[in-house]
This record gives C-alpha cells, structure tokens and sequence, in this order.
C-alpha cells in the first residue's frame, strides 16, 4: 500500500517528462535552492485534487504550465499522474494499480482522470476521503505548515485531530443533514404560506366557475347561430372568387398564347441577329481573305510582269546578238573578199616579179663586166637600196594599218552616235514612265487607304447597330416593365376606387352608408388619421374596432344613417358626430425608456377630427416593449392601456394580449396606400413616358445607323472598284517603266562599250599616222640617197646597162617589197578574220546562253501566270459567296426589320391582356382582402375555423387540431337569424365579463391544495428522520474523538519527550464538556524550561514541537504517504538524528517522501533523487538508489 510512481510533464519547472518511482519506505529528494525540489510537493497537492492557488504558489491556471525561457517555447498544459499499488485494495475500486490524473490548460480548464476516465474533482474527493486521503489530511507538509500548526487559533486547530481521528466523514454528513433540516423548515414555512394564500381563492374560484359554465352555454348558442351567419356570408364571398378565379383562367391561358407568340417572335428576332452577327462575321473574314487574295494577286502579277520584262529583254538581247552575227558575218565577208582579191594580186605580182627577175638576171649579167670596177660603189648603192626597200616596205604597211583603223574608227563612231541617240530616247520615255507610275501609286495608295477609312467606318457602325439593337431590347423591357407598372397601378387605382365608392373592404352596415352617399358622412376613422408606417400596427390594434367607425357631422346625421340601416336591414354601424363627441382630458405619456407617447400625438388628422382622434387614442400609450407597456401604465394611471410596435397590449387592469398576427395588410396601410397610389400613378406614368422617349430616340437612332451602314456599303462597292481600276494602272505603268528601264540599262552599257572601244581605236590611230608620217620621211631620205649613189655610180655605156639594169632590180624590188606587203595585208586579213571568227564564236555562246536563259523564263512565265491564274480563281470563288452572304444579311436586316414591327404590335396586344389581367388579379385580391377581412371577423369572434372545400386555403388560418370549428356552407340564412343572434349578445352583455379559465383555475387550486397538505405532512415526517441522523452523528464523532484524542495527547507527550530529550507537553480540550465543538490547547516545558506559551518557544523548540505533533497524527492515523518538504530545515544535527529516528520508525506504516537539504536526513533514504536546474530553465533528475538500504528495507519487509 504505498504510492508507485510520480509522473510530470509541463508543470511549472519541469517542461521535460519526469518520473518518480518510489519505494514503499523513505524516498530524498535534493538539490539546490532554485532547482525546482519544492514544485514536486506542489504537483502531488495539485494532483490531489488543492484548488487553493495560494497553497500552489500560484496565482492562476497559467501560473502551474511550463511558461517558457530565451532557449525554450512555453507549453500549453501541465500534467501530474499519482500511480498507487492497489494490490491489497486499500483503495476500494477493483484494480491492482491506480492512476489519478490532473490536466491544466492555459485556457484555465481542468481535467480529471481515473484509470484514464475522465471523472469530476467530487470523485476524487470522496474516493481519497475514503482512506484518509482528503482535503484536510496532511499528505504534503511543507515547513510552513509545520509552524502554522503551532500558530492555529484552539478551533482552527481542531480540524488536524478531526482528520486523524478518522470522523471527518462523519462531520461532513452531519453539516449535509443540517443543511437539509435547515433546508426542510424552510420549504415547511413556504408551503405553509402558500396554504394560507390558496385557501380564500377555492370558494372564490368555484363561483367564478359556476358562472362562466352560464356564459360558455349561450356562449354556444351564439356561436352556433354565427357559424350559420358567416357560413352564408363566406359561400357568397368564396362565390364571388371562384368567378373572378375563372376569368383569370381564362386570361391566362389567352396571356399564355399571346406571350409564347411573343416568345417565339423573340427567339427568331434573336436567331436572326445571331444569323446577322454571323453573316458580318463571315463577309468581314471574307473581305479580308479576298484583300489577302487580292494583294498575293498584285504581288504575283507584279512577279509576273518582271519576269517577262526580263524575257523580254533577253529576246532583245538575243536579237541584237544576232544582228551583231550578221555584222560580223559581213565583216567576215569583206575580208575574206579582200583576201582573195589580194591573193590574186599577189599571184600577179609573183609572175611580174619572175619576169622581172629574169629582167634583172640578163641586166645582171651585162652589167657583170661593168660592174666589177664600180662594185664599192655598187655595195654601197645596193646597201642604200636595201634600206630604201625596207623603208618603202614598212610605209606600205603603216599606210594599210592606217587605211583599216580609220575605216573601223568611222564605223564605231556612227555606231556610237547611234547608240547614244537610242539610249536618250529610251530614258526620256522612261522618265515618263517613271512620273506616271509614282503618280498611279500615289493614286493607289490614296484609294487604299480610302477604301481602309470607309471599311473601318462600315465595321463600326455594325458594332454600332449591334449594340444599339442590345440597348433596343434593353429598352423595351425596360418599357414593357414601366408600361406594366403604371398599368397595374392605374388598374389598382380604379379597383381600389370602385371598391371604395362601394365601401366593400368594410363591414355590411359600414358598408351600406359609404354606398348610399349619405349627406353628413364624413368618412371612417381609418380614413382620417394619417400614421407613421413604423406606428401602423400599434395604432391598428389600439383603435381595433373603432377602425370602421364612421364619423359624421351632426347627431341628425347619425340618426338619419341608423334609420337606413334599419329600414334596409344591413346590419350595424358605429358612428361618431363630430358635434357630440365629447373627448377625455389628454394625457401625457410618462418620459420612460421605450415610451413613444401617446396615440393621439403621434398621429396626424385634420383640426376639426382632432376631438375624435382624442376620444378614440387618447388614453392609449405606444410602447417598444411590453416592459416598457408595464413600465407606462405603472408610471400614468389616467392611461387604459398600452400597445406595442408589434401589436402586443396591456391594459391597465392587468389583461395582456399578444402573439403573432396574420401577414396581410390592415386598414391603415389599406389607407396610407389609397393615399399613396395617385402620387406612385403619377411617377409611372412619368416613367413610362422617359422610357418610350429613350426607346423613341434610340429606334430613330438605329434606322439612322442602318442609313449610314448602306451608304458605307455602296461606299466600299465604290471604294473597292476604284481600288481595282488604280492597281490596273499601275500594274501596267510598272511594266513599261520596269522594261525601259531595262533597255535604257542594255543601251547604256552597248554605248559604253562602244565608246570604250573607240577610245582605244583612237590611241592606235594617232600611232599608225605617227608611224606613217615617220617612214614618209625614211622612204623620201632613202630614195634620194639612192638616186644619188646611183648617179655617182652610172657612166655613159655602162650607165644604161646601169640604169636598164637599176630599173629592174628597182622594179623588181619594189615588187617584192610590194609582195611582201599585201602578204602582210593578207596576214593581217588572216588575223582579223580569226578575231571575227572568235568574236562570232563567242556572240554563239552569248546567244546559247541567253536561249537558254529564255527557256527559263519562259517556265518562270508559265509557273507565275498558273499560279496568277489560281490565285484570280480564288478570287472569283470568294466574291460569290461575299455577295451570298451580304445579300443574305440584307435579307436578313429586313426580316429584322418586319419582326419588329410584328414584336411592337404583340407587346401592345400582349400589354392589353396584361392590363385586364391585372384588373382581374386586383378584383381577385380586394375580394381576397374582403375574405380575409371576413375571416378575422369570424375569428374575431369564432376564433380559428376550416372551411371545407376553400379555394384558396392560403388566406385562411390551417387547423390546428381539435379547437378548430368547422364552418358550414351555407347557401340560405333562416329566418329570424340576425334577431336570435342580437338577443344572445344581449345576454352575453349583461352576464359580463367572466373568467373563462374559473373551472380550470378552481380544479387546478384544488388539487393543488390537496397536494400541498400532503406535501407538509411529508416534510415533517422527514424533518424529524434527520434529527434524529444527525443526534446519531454527533454521538458517533463525539465518541470516536475522544478515544482519538486520548492517543494523540498520549503519543505527543512521548513524542515531545524524545525528541527534546526530556521535558513534557500536553494537549488539554478548551471545553472539555462539550467534546465536540471544543478546541485544542497546547501546552509544552522544554527541559530546564517551565511551561509556556507557544509564540515564546524558539524556532527549534517550535519545530520539535510542531514535528512532535506531527508524528503523534502519525502514529495515531498512519497515512499510506507522506510528503514532507523541509521540515526539517530549522533543526539542529543533534535533533536532526533524533527526527532521522522517528521518519524511520514510522516508515514501516507511511511510506515518506522526503525533500531535504540535511545529510542526515538522506542517509535513512532508499533512493536518493537529485533536481538540478538546466540553462533552458528546466528541472532535470537524476535518481540514486543505495543497495545498503535496499537490502535493510527488504529485511524489514520479511520481518514485518
């Protein structure tokens, strides 16, 4: 029997788990001051169920959770378990180990748990009180508490010796039967006023009762003749709807057609715009693809164009090729013809030259003899010939160079001329071509960018007109809407008027004078007063009835009103003559929170009603509240009763109505609305007028929008045939300019070339003519020099032979050297014809090669006009279907156009049907209003009913059960019916007002009575029980004190001697003849001392004193544990062995816990934990356990 284990985690210093395992005799606990020790003895106090925070060292909940550090976030529970061995069940509950557990949250909540089950702090407490453990038993002693023992009033002291003496259960039954006794006289004393107060009221209930059987029986009758009465009134009502129920049938269904037909208009309205939509949609993709198709169509032929330009120009190149051919073939001619004709000349020359030479041969040969004395001179003359020759040679030469160059010079001149005069003309008609074909695109571009402006326009004034015919349909359901308002409101306003004039919202004789126009009425109250709408159901239920009373001038008047109805049997009528009402003296209602003030004032009416208004709200106050009602009528006794916002009333004879009433609108709403109506008529009337003036205005925007959208469209037609026309231009232009541009490049190039050609002519023209002029002179130098020679040489004989044989070898020279030129003009020819035969080969391949060229092209040509071909095809295949569809949206916009036509006719029929509808749906209502108004009559004084067969059982209250009457139909009224009704009215009259609760209340009281005589006897009957448990009581705590306190007094006196080695004590009863309130005194003589008073002993001598007690409680009444935390801190070594000896001798029946900062004190321990405080702020443990006192406690334990 001894406590297992301690377990705490999140209380107060011990953040971390910590658990405590304990043996069954002494248990240290050390540490520094600071390290958490005393925290311990706190958490088993806490878990016991201490709800004193002072006890805890604490303030609040919060105070007892972990609360944190720089190092450590602060948790948010604490929780201590005390784990007990139960093996030997000294607990009385049915396991072998429990667990008590306490929970705290930061919220301030505590939970209690038994073996993991959640349980009340009651149970704890009463299952520890069971062994000793209860609130007032010393399980956690602290040094304090050891001191405060000694410091206890005698009285306050007894409480220790109460608890050890084991009858403080039975003190605590005895405070319980006490406070029932007490509670028992008191519940006789009330029941016994009640009697006196009940007793009066049976003999005054059972007449009341009597009396109220009386009322109740003609009360039936009545009731049975007006169930007859409104039978009939009901069936000729209900009648009148059920027929204006059928032509709203009717109407609906010609409603319902009218508004499908509208419906199905609408929808094909909207198919036909969404079609519209679609249509643009697709003619502006359209228009855009033919714009793409229309530009890659001009890109193309633009290609197109050039490329055959270039064809062009390759077939003119191809031709001036061939013209060069041909020149040069001619060319070729005429030196091939120069050739031949020189190669005949040369052959005659060669047979002159061979005549000649056989000339010379025989000259030669007479001269031989002459000349061998003259030879010197002959050498000479031969060397000077020869000079001559090459000279006259050369000159020949030069002279045909010279005759060639200035022919080729004359040919490339004119050719040059010719070139150049071509190449003007070619630029200025390229030029102008050039300036026609800037201003054509200019003109393209200018059409472009109109034909962009006027698509642009045409796009957005379809964006305009789909919008604008959005807002068109926003507009005429916001004048159908308007149309429909006013309309419901003017057929309100005539129904209402009608029913007015007729006086069919009132009862049958209010009724009957409204009708007849009668001179001197003025109206009905209701009609009268004008009431804030916050005020309208507190001034309905206070006039109540008084609602349909009609006002009139003079008492004539009233008279005169009351004949007629009278004469024409239309029931009855209140009636005020304005010259005979005679108002009470008004009164102030009484300034007090939820007062409003009195009826009278918070109404408005006209001067000359105000003494009606006074008679009938005068005494009448107007609360918030039904305490402000009890409030009122408790502060202004003039005031008849009170009535709140919601319509509650209290009247000043303490009568309270209340509850719900029915949703429908009453008569003063019926008139603030009547007021209303021709003001709200007005504005809807304005409304609608705004409304078709906005609709006016946008349908006469839209047509203009329509206007400008078909000028637009003829404007692009226009805009894209102007487009097409420019583009042609300017197509064509390009070309021409592009081709002369390209000639004008071919001829400036031939005529560069030519001129190139010319310049280099010139160069070897003016060497030639140099060259010539050169051997000119040699040849005329030469000739001389030979004549001369020869004239030295020549004599008479021999000078003929001489001269015969100078003259042939002259001519012969000179033919050869003539020989020798043409074969230099023949090779010269040669060459040339080889240079024409190269130039005509490469103009051959120049011609190939543009051939081939040509070829190419002409592909190129082929493949651009396909794909031109194609791309114009596309054209055409988008325009049909462009037209399709923009006829289509034409089709379409004036199928719109006669749908809206067909739409403003059906709205107008449709708003026709709805007019008659809501006249129809008016009548109904004011007819329902009627129904209901019967319905609160005949509730008013039937209470609820149900009707069989009700068309429209929403206007009337449902059944409720078995208090409901059900109401007959009635088709005819007996006779004699209304007189039989007045006469039970008149007897209702003059019985009075009755208690209709007398009977109920009467058996109520009676048995009530009854019950409470039985009641007091019974309470007696337990009163003297508990009197007699409670003298039971006091003999059992009187006796079981005593004997306790015989063993206290004697264990503390031994108790005292030991410890202070001597000396006496004594515990003596402050009144010792009355045992059991009596106090406690004690008396102690320390050794060599004589006795004193406790306040005069020495901190040691108190506690040896207070331990003295505190082992004799101890001894007397063992607990199974105890927690002493320093109480050992005051006492000296010497008495610290002496208290070491008692803790172990009381060990082996309380298991101890002890904290302790005295070694002595740990020695006796078993196990030894330490408690240091870590750097987080957090109590760390460390356990030791001692084999030495293991093995003794084990010993002990087998001795025991």
């Amino acid at each position: 029997m001894y406590l297992k284990r301690l377990e705490i985690q999140g209380y107060k210093s011990f953040a971390n788990r910590a658990e405590f395992t304990f043996d069954g005799g002494i248990t240290a606990i050390v540490g520094p001051n600071g390290s958490g020790k005393s925290n311990i003895a706190d958490a088993v106090r806490w878990a016991l169920g201490e709800q004193s925070y002072s006890a805890l060292r604490a303030k609040r909940t919060e105070d007892l959770i972990f609360s944190g550090s720089a190092q450590r976030a602060r948790m948010g529970l604490a929780e201590v378990s005390l784990i007990f061995d139960n093996s030997a069940h000294w607990l009385p509950l049915d396991y072998s180990e429990v667990t008590i557990t306490r929970r705290a949250y930061r919220s301030g909540e505590n939970e209690y748990y038994l073996n993991g089950n959640r349980v009340r702090l009651r149970d704890i407490g009463e299952l520890l009180t069971r062994v000793g453990l209860g609130r007032n038993a010393s399980v956690v002693i602290g040094q304090g508490q050891v001191d405060a023992a000694l410091s206890l009033r005698p009285e306050e002291r007894r409480s220790l010796f109460e608890e050890a003496a084991g009858v403080r259960i039975y003190i605590d039954k005895r405070d319980e039967s006490l406070a029932r006794l007490e509670e028992t006289a008191h519940n006789l004393e009330r029941l016994n006023d009640i009697l006196s107060e009940i007793a009066p009221r049976v003999d005054s209930l059972r007449r009341q009762a009597e009396r109220t059987e009386e009322y109740n029986a003609v009360r039936q009758q009545l009731e049975a003749a007006l169930l007859q009465w409104y039978g009939y009134q009901w069936q000729r009502q209900l009648d009148q709807v059920a027929q204006i129920e059928e032509k709203q049938s009717r109407q609906a269904a010609l409603l319902q057609e009218a508004r499908e037909a509208l419906q199905r208009l609408l929808a094909e309205r909207e198919a036909l715009r969404t079609r519209q939509q679609e249509l643009r949609d697709e003619i502006r993709r359209r228009r855009q693809e033919g714009e793409n198709l229309r530009s890659r169509y001009e890109d193309q032929r633009r290609r197109l164009a050039v490329v055959q330009e270039r064809a062009q120009a390759v077939a003119r190149q191809q031709e001036q090729v061939q013209a060069d051919l041909a020149a040069i073939e001619v060319r070729r001619a005429g030196i091939l013809a120069a050739i031949e004709q020189e190669t005949r000349e040369l052959a005659a020359l060669e047979a002159a030259i061979a005549t000649q030479q056989a000339a010379a041969s025989s000259a030669q040969a007479e001269l031989t003899a002459a000349e061998a004395a003259l030879r010197l001179q002959r050498d000479q003359l031969e060397r000077a010939r020869a000079a001559a020759f090459e000279v006259a040679a050369a000159h020949a030469a030069a002279r045909n160079r010279l005759a060639g160059l200035r022919k080729r010079q004359a040919d490339l001149e004119q050719e040059v001329q010719e070139q150049r005069r071509e190449l003007a003309e070619v630029e200025g008609r390229a030029q102008t071509a050039q300036r026609e074909l800037q201003a054509a695109e200019a003109q393209h571009q200018q059409a472009l960018a109109s034909l962009g402006q006027v698509e642009a326009s045409l796009h957005q004034a379809e964006d305009l007109l789909a919008a604008c015919s959005a807002r068109l349909d926003q507009l005429r359901a916001e004048r159908d809407t308007a149309r429909a308002a006013h309309q419901s409101l003017k057929t309100q306003f005539e129904v209402i008027q009608r029913a007015r004039s007729q006086g069919s919202h009132l009862y049958e004789g209010a009724q009957a004078v409204i009708s007849e126009h009668m001179p001197g009425v003025v109206g009905t109250v209701a009609s009268l007063f004008q009431v804030p709408l916050e005020l309208e159901t507190a001034i309905e239920i206070a006039l109540g009835g008084h609602l349909q009373d009609i006002v009139v001038r003079t008492w004539n008047d009233a008279l005169a009103c009351i004949d007629l109805l009278k004469r024409r049997e239309r029931g009855r009528a209140t009636f005020l003559p304005l010259d005979y009402v005679k108002p009470a003296r008004p009164v102030e209602a009484p300034k007090l929170p939820g007062v409003r003030g009195v009826a009278a004032q918070l109404v408005q009416t006209q001067p000359e009603y105000s003494g009606v208004c006074q008679l009938l709200l005068g005494s009448i106050a107007i609360v918030d509240d039904l305490p402000a009602a009890r409030r009122a009528l408790a502060a202004e006794p003039r005031l008849s009763r009170a009535v709140t916002i919601d319509g509650d009333v209290v009247e000043a004879r303490g009568v309270v109505r209340g509850g719900s009433r029915p949703r429908s609108r009453g008569y003063l709403a019926q008139e603030r609305e009547w007021r209303e109506l021709p003001g709200r008529l007005t504005s809807a009337q304005e409304a609608l007028s705004q409304a078709e003036a906005r609709l006016r205005e946008e349908e006469e925007r839209q047509q203009a929008i329509r206007q400008h959208l078909r000028d637009l469209s003829h404007e692009v037609q226009a805009a894209r045939s102007t487009l097409a026309q420019e583009e042609q231009r300017a197509l064509a232009l390009r070309q021409r300019y592009d081709r002369l541009a390209q000639e004008a490049t071919w001829r400036r190039s031939l005529a560069e070339q030519a001129a190139r050609t010319l310049q280099e002519l010139a160069v070897d023209l003016a060497q030639a003519e140099g060259e010539l002029e050169s051997l000119e002179q040699s040849s005329a130098q030469a000739t001389a020099h030979v004549e001369a020679l020869r004239a030295a040489a020549e004599g008479d004989g021999l000078e003929a032979l001489r001269r015969q044989a100078a003259e042939c070898e002259t001519a012969l020279a000179v033919s050869l050297r003539s020989k020798q030129a043409q074969e230099q003009f023949v090779a010269a020819q040669r060459e040339a014809l080889a240079h024409a035969d190269a130039e005509t080969q490469g103009r051959q391949e120049a011609y190939a090669r543009l051939c081939h060229e040509a070829e190419a092209l002409a592909k190129e040509i082929d493949a651009a006009q396909s794909a031109l071909d194609e791309l114009q095809r596309a054209r055409q295949e988008i325009a049909s279907p462009l037209a399709a569809a923009e006829a289509s949206l034409q089709a379409s916009e004036q199928r719109q156009e006669a749908i809206e036509a067909e739409e403003a006719r059906l709205r107008q029929d449709f708003q026709g049907l709805q007019n008659e509808a809501n006249r129809l749906g008016f009548e109904r209502q004011r007819s329902l209003e009627a129904l209901d108004e019967l319905r609160r009559q005949i509730e008013a004084e039937l209470g609820p009913v149900e009707v069989a067969g009700m068309a429209t059982p929403r206007q009337l209250r449902l059944s409720l059960g078995a208090t409901v009457t059900p109401l007959p139909q009635v088709t005819r009224v007996p006779e004699g019916l209304s007189h039989e009704i007045r006469e039970l009215r008149a007897r209702l009259r003059r019985l009075g007002p009755v208690n209709p609760n007398a009977p109920a209340e009467y058996e109520e009281v009676r048995q009530r009575h009854q019950f409470l005589m039985q009641q007091v006897e019974d309470l007696s009957r337990a009163a003297d029980a508990t009197r007699e448990v409670i003298a039971e009581l006091n003999r059992v705590i009187r006796e079981r004190f005593g004997q306790a306190f015989a063993r206290i007094a004697r264990e503390f006196s031994e108790c005292f001697s030991t410890l202070f080695n001597g000396g006496s004590a004594k515990l003596l009863l402050t009144e010792p003849d009355n045992p059991s309130e009596s106090g406690i005194e004690i008396i102690a003589r320390p050794p060599g001392k004589r006795a004193q008073s406790l306040a005069l002993l020495s901190g040691g001598e108190r506690a040896l004193t207070a331990a003295s007690l505190l082992f004799a409680l101890l001894k007397v009444n063992p607990l199974p544990f105890c927690v002493l935390d320093e109480v050992d801190a005051m006492l000296d070594e010497a008495n610290v062995h002496r208290f070491r000896a008692f803790l172990e001798s009381l060990a082996r029946h309380t298991q101890f816990v002890v904290i302790t900062h005295n070694r002595s004190t740990v020695e006796a321990a078993s196990t030894v934990y330490g408690i240091s405080m870590a750097r987080e702020g957090v109590s760390q443990v460390l356990s030791l356990r001692l084999p030495e006192k293991e093995e003794e406690q084990a010993a002990a334990t087998s001795v025991a």
